[in-house]
Protein backbone atom coordinates (compact mmCIF):
# COMPACT_ATOMS: atom_id res chain seq x y z
CA UNK A 1 0.00 0.00 0.00
CA UNK A 2 1.12 3.46 -0.75
CA UNK A 3 0.35 6.85 0.75
CA UNK A 4 0.51 10.28 -0.51
CA UNK A 5 0.65 13.68 1.64
CA UNK A 6 -2.73 15.73 0.98
CA UNK A 7 -1.70 18.95 1.68
CA UNK A 8 1.90 21.12 2.69
CA UNK A 9 2.85 20.69 5.78
CA UNK A 10 4.97 22.63 8.70
CA UNK A 11 5.41 22.44 12.36
CA UNK A 12 7.68 23.65 14.88
CA UNK A 13 9.18 23.46 18.24
CA UNK A 14 12.15 25.11 20.53
CA UNK A 15 14.18 22.29 22.44
CA UNK A 16 16.50 24.20 24.35
CA UNK A 17 16.83 27.02 22.62
CA UNK A 18 17.62 25.30 19.24
CA UNK A 19 14.12 26.20 16.93
CA UNK A 20 13.26 23.24 14.74
CA UNK A 21 11.05 23.89 11.55
CA UNK A 22 9.93 20.48 9.66
CA UNK A 23 7.84 20.79 6.36
CA UNK A 24 6.65 18.07 4.05
CA UNK A 25 4.74 18.18 0.65
CA UNK A 26 4.10 15.91 -2.11
CA UNK A 27 6.97 16.19 -4.58
CA UNK A 28 6.48 14.15 -8.74
CA UNK A 29 10.48 14.28 -9.30
CA UNK A 30 13.65 14.91 -7.99
CA UNK A 31 13.82 18.20 -9.49
CA UNK A 32 10.46 19.39 -7.62
CA UNK A 33 12.13 17.91 -4.52
CA UNK A 34 15.30 19.91 -4.96
CA UNK A 35 13.39 23.09 -6.00
CA UNK A 36 11.82 22.58 -2.73
CA UNK A 37 14.96 22.27 -0.76
CA UNK A 38 16.57 25.07 -2.41
CA UNK A 39 13.42 27.88 -1.47
CA UNK A 40 13.26 26.69 2.18
CA UNK A 41 17.25 27.23 2.47
CA UNK A 42 16.46 30.21 0.91
CA UNK A 43 13.46 31.30 3.56
CA UNK A 44 15.76 30.28 6.14
CA UNK A 45 19.03 31.59 5.05
CA UNK A 46 20.71 31.92 8.61
CA UNK A 47 19.81 28.87 10.04
CA UNK A 48 22.45 26.22 11.00
CA UNK A 49 20.97 23.40 9.49
CA UNK A 50 18.54 21.73 6.76
CA UNK A 51 18.44 18.12 7.09
CA UNK A 52 15.98 16.45 4.83
CA UNK A 53 14.60 13.20 3.41
CA UNK A 54 13.21 12.52 -0.26
CA UNK A 55 11.53 9.67 -1.78
CA UNK A 56 10.42 9.44 -5.29
CA UNK A 57 8.65 6.47 -6.85
CA UNK A 58 9.73 6.96 -10.16
CA UNK A 59 13.16 5.20 -10.50
CA UNK A 60 12.85 4.89 -7.07
CA UNK A 61 15.10 7.26 -5.42
CA UNK A 62 15.74 7.96 -1.70
CA UNK A 63 18.23 10.81 -0.69
CA UNK A 64 18.89 11.81 2.85
CA UNK A 65 20.78 14.41 4.22
CA UNK A 66 22.18 14.76 7.79
CA UNK A 67 23.42 18.86 6.57
CA UNK A 68 25.81 18.76 8.88
CA UNK A 69 25.07 17.13 11.83
CA UNK A 70 26.03 14.07 13.34
CA UNK A 71 25.82 10.76 10.87
CA UNK A 72 21.98 9.22 11.30
CA UNK A 73 20.69 12.11 13.48
CA UNK A 74 19.03 13.98 10.99
CA UNK A 75 18.12 12.82 7.75
CA UNK A 76 17.49 9.12 8.75
CA UNK A 77 14.73 9.75 11.67
CA UNK A 78 13.39 12.23 9.33
CA UNK A 79 12.82 9.36 6.15
CA UNK A 80 12.00 6.68 8.66
CA UNK A 81 8.78 8.48 10.12
CA UNK A 82 7.49 8.75 6.33
CA UNK A 83 9.00 5.51 5.32
CA UNK A 84 6.97 3.85 8.84
CA UNK A 85 3.88 5.13 6.85
CA UNK A 86 4.68 4.36 3.47
CA UNK A 87 4.55 7.68 2.35
CA UNK A 88 5.89 8.00 -1.74
CA UNK A 89 6.51 10.86 -4.06
CA UNK A 90 7.57 13.31 -0.91
CA UNK A 91 10.23 15.98 0.85
CA UNK A 92 10.38 16.79 3.95
CA UNK A 93 13.30 19.15 5.14
CA UNK A 94 14.01 20.20 9.29
CA UNK A 95 15.53 23.38 9.77
CA UNK A 96 17.37 24.54 12.73
CA UNK A 97 18.48 27.60 14.08
CA UNK A 98 21.24 26.31 16.57
CA UNK A 99 20.30 27.76 20.15
CA UNK A 100 23.98 26.91 21.55
CA UNK A 101 23.28 23.93 23.98
CA UNK A 102 24.08 20.51 22.69
CA UNK A 103 21.12 18.19 22.30
CA UNK A 104 23.68 14.83 21.92
CA UNK A 105 23.05 12.09 19.44
CA UNK A 106 19.61 10.81 20.91
CA UNK A 107 18.19 14.14 21.67
CA UNK A 108 19.10 15.76 17.95
CA UNK A 109 17.52 12.01 16.60
CA UNK A 110 14.43 12.75 18.72
CA UNK A 111 14.25 16.13 17.12
CA UNK A 112 14.79 15.70 14.02
CA UNK A 113 11.75 12.68 13.92
CA UNK A 114 9.60 14.90 15.70
CA UNK A 115 9.70 17.37 13.75
CA UNK A 116 9.00 15.46 10.94
CA UNK A 117 6.34 14.01 12.95
CA UNK A 118 4.56 16.99 13.33
CA UNK A 119 4.93 18.09 9.17
CA UNK A 120 3.26 14.97 8.16
CA UNK A 121 0.82 15.35 10.35
CA UNK A 122 0.10 18.73 9.18
CA UNK A 123 0.17 17.80 5.80
CA UNK A 124 -2.28 14.63 6.21
CA UNK A 125 -1.91 11.27 4.16
CA UNK A 126 -4.43 9.25 1.91
CA UNK A 127 -4.47 6.09 0.24
CA UNK A 128 -2.73 5.97 -3.54
CA UNK A 129 -4.92 4.50 -5.31
CA UNK A 130 -4.07 3.77 -9.49
CA UNK A 131 -6.53 2.76 -11.85
CA UNK A 132 -6.33 0.44 -14.96
CA UNK A 133 -8.82 0.29 -17.73
CA UNK A 134 -10.08 -1.79 -20.00
CA UNK A 135 -12.50 -2.08 -23.09
CA UNK A 136 -15.47 -4.88 -22.36
CA UNK A 137 -16.94 -6.16 -25.22
CA UNK A 138 -20.22 -8.17 -25.22
CA UNK A 139 -23.24 -9.08 -27.06
CA UNK A 140 -26.95 -7.11 -26.02
CA UNK A 141 -27.92 -10.39 -24.30
CA UNK A 142 -25.45 -10.58 -21.92
CA UNK A 143 -25.26 -7.00 -21.04
CA UNK A 144 -27.61 -7.29 -17.74
CA UNK A 145 -25.17 -10.44 -16.15
CA UNK A 146 -22.04 -8.14 -16.82
CA UNK A 147 -22.76 -5.20 -15.65
CA UNK A 148 -24.49 -7.01 -12.41
CA UNK A 149 -20.81 -8.77 -12.05
CA UNK A 150 -19.22 -5.18 -11.88
CA UNK A 151 -20.56 -4.37 -8.73
CA UNK A 152 -18.91 -7.36 -6.84
CA UNK A 153 -15.22 -6.13 -8.39
CA UNK A 154 -15.73 -2.27 -8.17
CA UNK A 155 -15.54 -1.86 -11.98
CA UNK A 156 -16.69 1.66 -12.78
CA UNK A 157 -18.55 2.02 -16.26
CA UNK A 158 -16.81 4.82 -17.94
CA UNK A 159 -18.57 5.04 -21.25
CA UNK A 160 -20.57 2.60 -23.28
CA UNK A 161 -20.95 2.51 -26.90
CA UNK A 162 -24.49 0.44 -28.07
CA UNK A 163 -23.86 -0.55 -31.65
CA UNK A 164 -23.44 -3.75 -33.61
CA UNK A 165 -22.43 -5.33 -29.33
CA UNK A 166 -22.14 -3.31 -26.41
CA UNK A 167 -18.05 -1.56 -25.81
CA UNK A 168 -18.28 -0.73 -22.91
CA UNK A 169 -14.85 1.51 -21.35
CA UNK A 170 -14.34 0.35 -17.48
CA UNK A 171 -12.24 1.56 -15.06
CA UNK A 172 -10.75 -0.36 -11.46
CA UNK A 173 -8.37 -0.32 -9.26
CA UNK A 174 -5.01 -2.25 -9.81
CA UNK A 175 -6.46 -3.77 -6.83
CA UNK A 176 -9.32 -5.51 -8.12
CA UNK A 177 -8.12 -5.82 -12.16
CA UNK A 178 -6.48 -9.38 -11.83
CA UNK A 179 -9.09 -10.88 -9.54
CA UNK A 180 -11.50 -9.52 -12.25
CA UNK A 181 -9.31 -10.31 -15.29
CA UNK A 182 -9.59 -14.01 -14.03
CA UNK A 183 -13.18 -14.07 -12.71
CA UNK A 184 -14.22 -16.25 -15.35
CA UNK A 185 -16.74 -13.90 -17.34
CA UNK A 186 -14.48 -14.56 -20.98
CA UNK A 187 -17.72 -16.90 -21.71
CA UNK A 188 -19.34 -13.85 -22.45
CA UNK A 189 -16.88 -10.95 -23.09
CA UNK A 190 -13.49 -10.33 -24.87
CA UNK A 191 -11.54 -8.11 -22.80
CA UNK A 192 -8.83 -5.66 -24.08
CA UNK A 193 -6.27 -4.24 -21.60
CA UNK A 194 -4.97 -0.67 -22.61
Amino acid sequence: MQNILINPGEYSFVEKYSKFIGQSRQVGTEDEARAFLDDVRGKHATASHHAYAYMILSGNKIRISDAGEPQGTAGLPIHKVFQGKDIVDYICVVTRYFGGILLGTGGLTRAYAKAAKGALAASGFARRITYRYFDVICEYKHLERIRHSFDGWGVEVVSTDYSECCIMRVRMTDDSAEPFLCGGLYEYVEVIRS
